[in-house]
């Protein structure tokens, strides 16, 4: 089963990865949020890096345009 959850994470960029310390902490992300853990990184890549996260099944997104919020998919 860890196996499962840990493949998925293997493809995954820094910039993700970094969001499994922030959701430990937070039930969901603004791109904001995002911005503010990567501030020197463009906020086109940063919503690429969270719709990929999307495709993969790891989040799930809420909302659109300014409103968009992001949780953890029920994995």
């Amino acid at each position: 089963m860890k196996g499962e959850f840990e493949e998925p994470l293997r493809d995954l960029n820094p910039r993700q990865l970094s969001l499994r310390t922030y959701f430990s902490g937070n039930e969901r992300l603004t791109i904001q949020d995002f911005s503010k853990i990567h501030p020197n990184v463009a906020r086109r890549t940063l919503i690429r890096d969270l719709d990929n996260l999307v495709e993969k099944g790891l989040l799930k997104r809420h909302g659109v345009k300014r409103g968009t919020y992001y949780t953890l998919a029920n994995i």
